[in-house]
């Protein structure tokens, strides 16, 4: 039956708390990485405060597709984009999030309005069991592209 799903969504959460991942935690940790290859990944424990997460999406034969999601939390911007199959439970997303000088969040300034270095977030593995990591090589590079800008 999930095979078969389709149709059209939108979110809009307010004021609540993502379980699973500290997204600050992991952003300020990739931040501070002195290598320049490998990968930073988030312990799995955790939560993310969050003013509010939106976005829209589609789902077709059990595959639900996201190219617009917002993420507004204090000190945090965040936008994503991804699929999840529903069959096979697998997840392959990206979050690109950034700290940002405000303690605004739901209300305050989108991603593209506050200054902040982009890290490149990935979210893998299964629904069940999420895996948040960030190639340390993409990150230097948004870095570097900061830094052109």
């Amino acid at each position: 039956m999930l095979s078969t799903l389709g149709g059209e969504f939108s979110f809009m959460l307010s004021d609540g708390v993502f379980p699973g991942v500290d997204l600050v935690g992991l952003t300020r940790s990739t931040h501070s990485v002195k290598k320049k290859q490998g990968t930073v990944e988030a312990a799995g424990t955790g939560s993310t405060r969050f003013g509010s997460i939106s976005g829209t999406g589609t789902v077709k034969d059990g595959l639900v597709g996201n190219r617009d999601l917002e993420v507004k939390a204090p000190g945090l911007r965040a936008t994503g984009y991804g699929a999840l199959s529903l069959v096979t439970r697998k997840i392959d997303y990206m979050i690109r999030a950034k700290l940002v000088p405000t303690s605004q969040g739901q209300g305050g300034k989108s991603s593209k309005d506050l200054i902040g270095v982009m890290v490149p977030i990935h979210v893998t593995g299964t629904i069940d069991k999420p895996l948040y990591w960030v190639s340390v090589t993409e990150y230097v590079k948004a870095l570097g592209g900061v830094v052109v800008d």
